[in-house]
């Protein structure tokens, strides 16, 4: 997979019992570290789509050729020095589960993603349990990131870049 977004493992080996995953260093902190790092509350939205349509781009390149990450999270993504987007793990964590993962479930991982860096909150509602909105983000664009969160994966978009797409406003750059 030739995409600038994806931490491509080098080398993958198994010892005691354990699997490891080789590949470059890359200076940069994941959403989690930087999420955990800022608890005052969530990004703007006008940061936040650059990120999630830098994913859903790379998610598009990774879903075209028949790979899905299928644990896509905070921890997952990577922010660089030079606040360039890195995913790491892909297709791995499936893979090594043995799973059959959905598209699907990306756009479950994007929109959760997308949610926790608006909401400065990790996300872990349960299932069924309704989020809170999050503050500024106009009815449309909550309408969609829901449709993104659906439990249901035939209820949500059909792909990360139809997530981002939903979740465009025009007054966010207000």
């Amino acid at each position: 997979l030739a995409h600038p977004l994806f931490d491509v493992p080098h080398e993958v080996t198994r010892d005691a019992g354990s699997t490891f995953a080789v590949s470059e260093y890359r200076s940069g902190r994941t959403l989690a570290g930087l999420l955990g790092r800022d608890a005052a509350g969530g990004w703007p939205l006008r940061s936040v789509l650059p990120v999630g349509h830098r994913i859903a781009e790379g998610l598009a390149h990774a879903h075209a050729v028949g790979l899905v990450h299928g644990a896509l999270d905070l921890a997952s993504v990577l922010l660089t020095a030079d606040d360039d987007v890195v995913v790491l793990d892909l297709g791995l964590r499936a893979a090594l589960q043995a799973g059959r993962a959905d598209p699907r479930d990306d756009v479950l991982g994007l929109a959760r993603i997308i949610l926790a860096l608006l909401t400065g909150a990790c996300p872990g509602h349960a299932a069924g349990a309704m989020p809170e909105r999050p503050a500024g983000l106009r009815e449309a664009a909550w309408a969609g990131l829901l449709q993104g969160l659906a439990s249901d994966p035939a209820l949500r978009p059909v792909s990360g870049e139809a997530l981002m797409v939903s979740l465009e406003d025009p007054g966010w750059f207000r």
